[in-house]
Parts: C-alpha cells; structure tokens; sequence
C-alpha cells in the first residue's frame, strides 16, 4: 500500500511539476497545495481500507464490531472517495477564485 500512494505522489508530482513549468511561479504554489491535499486524501482512504481489511479477519464471530462493519455497504470506499473527490473540488475551485482575486487586485 505505502508503494502504490509513493508512485502515486511521484505521478502527481510531476505532472504537477510539468503544470508548473508552463504557468509561472505565481500559480506554482496553488499547484503543491492542491497535490498535497490530494496526496493526503488518497493516503488517508487507503490507510483506512487497510485497517479494516486487517481487523475483520480477526474479529471473532459474535461481535458487535462485525456485526457493525457488515452493515457498511460493500461499496464504502467507493462513496467515501466520491465524497473527497467532489470536496476536493469544491476547495479547488474557491481556492482558485481566492488566487486570482489576490492576483488580480494585486
């Protein structure tokens, strides 16, 4: 898992690093914090999957917690990285709005 989201910041970063070269140091910033965050949420929902994926293996047969977690639809990482995917957005664009407000008063 810690190797899938390495390669994974490494692609965001350089493709980040490609967007950069072309926009100019003033959205450059802009760029690092949205991979950052991206990096953060993808880290986040793979570390969750893979503390579950440890823990009900080894639950026994009557407990609450299993009894809980199966419950949870089996699409639940789906609709928790929908979720931080359609937030991530939103934070994107009014950040982006921010930025070039700042800019443009500037």
């Amino acid at each position: 898992m810690a190797a899938l989201g390495a390669w994974i910041m490494s692609a965001f970063g350089g493709i980040i690093s490609l967007i950069t070269m072309f926009t100019g140091r003033k959205l450059g910033v802009a760029h690092v914090l949205i991979a950052a965050y991206a990096a953060i949420v993808i880290i986040f929902a793979g570390t969750m999957n893979g503390l579950i994926s440890q823990i009900v293996p080894g639950l026994p047969s009557d407990s609450f917690i299993l009894a809980g977690l199966s419950l949870v639809p089996s699409k639940a990482p789906l609709y928790v990285s929908t979720i931080g995917t359609a937030y991530a957005t939103s934070w994107l664009y009014l950040h982006k709005e921010k930025i070039l407000k700042f800019y443009k008063d500037a």
